[in-house]
């Protein structure tokens, strides 16, 4: 009598509780959970593997081969080895025969690999909204510049930063048949800025090249030379040969900079400045030097507080 009492009241208490199911809710768990068992048990679509009738020479399958290239992930252009296995790419290595990387290769370049198997990629050329075949794209832009031939009309071929001197040839026989065509390189990082100062001061368009390994002492203002700019991989081979401390040299490394960065975390000493600070002691430093040389210089003027602040920052 006392079992069954306890028996009705705990039946009692899950019914309120709200766990109760009935004999048709029950069979159809069951018969859900059988089924979706059922299913994954099922054997996986057969496809048939068809080889490759007629291979390249120098393909060997599940052999390695190597590609030598130019990394195009930013401008400053190292020389990679790509490696491929059965035609498909796994990794990139910098070249140790690239008179710039060295052998090296920074972390973007790493990652440029990742690009060629992204399922977002375009697969073919798109023409006025809609994909084409690269056959009909071809048709198209040839058609297109034999009407601008005959009407005497401009062309403009926009591009990134080129850096293979084969490609660049091919672009100027291009464009060599129309008188006014123009190649227009565009990057999303530009570096024009550098390369209008250096027309102005020197007379030549061009991007300079750091010797950092020449330098006994380093002053770098607000360049993240062994992170992102330039050429962060010769750079930091250059940083660290004139680093090296077993063969009697060590260069002093001063970074002044807003925000801390890679290359300001290794620098023996660091200056932390604002950008209207930063102007004012670069002048300031401009002006000693050129007092020092004996030269009677220019545009290096640095008067009122901010000026006195910046000769502070550099006697400091």
């Amino acid at each position: 009598m006392t079992m069954k009492t306890r028996e009705t009241s705990a039946a009692s208490q899950t019914a309120k509780a709200g766990f109760t199911i009935d004999r048709r809710s029950f069979l159809k768990i069951a018969g859900f959970t059988v089924a979706a068992v059922t299913t994954g048990c099922q054997r996986a679509p057969e496809e048939d593997i068809v080889p490759h009738l007629r291979l390249d020479p120098e393909v060997t399958p599940g052999t390695s081969t190597w590609y030598a290239g130019t990394c195009a992930t930013c401008s400053a252009g190292c020389g990679v080895l790509l490696r491929t296995r059965d035609n498909r790419p796994v990794k990139i290595e910098g070249n140790p025969q690239h008179p710039l990387s060295r052998g090296g290769l920074c972390a973007a370049g790493q990652a440029a690999l990742l690009g060629l198997y992204d399922t977002r990629r375009l697969r073919r050329p798109w023409l006025a909204d809609s994909e084409v075949s690269c056959e009909e794209a071809d048709a198209a832009v040839r058609r297109m510049l034999a009407e601008t031939r005959a009407r005497g009309g401009r062309v403009r071929l926009l591009s990134s930063t080129v850096t293979s001197p084969t490609l660049q040839q091919e672009i100027d026989r291009l464009l060599a048949d129309f008188p006014d065509a123009r190649h227009v390189m565009y990057d999303a990082v530009s570096l024009s800025a550098m390369l209008d100062a250096h027309e102005e001061a020197f007379g030549r368009r061009v991007l300079p090249r750091m010797h950092i390994d020449r330098a006994d002492m380093l002053l770098c203002f607000d360049a993240d030379f062994l992170g992102t700019w330039l050429s962060p991989v010769e750079h930091a081979a250059a940083w660290r040969n004139a680093r090296e401390a077993d063969e009697g040299r060590m260069s002093h490394h001063v970074q002044v900079e807003g925000r801390l960065s890679l290359t300001g975390s290794n620098a023996d000493e660091r200056i932390a400045l604002n950008a209207a600070d930063r102007s004012a002691l670069l002048a300031a430093l401009t002006a000693d030097i050129l007092a020092r040389s004996g030269a009677e210089g220019h545009g290096a003027e640095g008067s009122g507080a901010t000026g006195e602040a910046a000769h502070e920052t550099a006697a400091a």
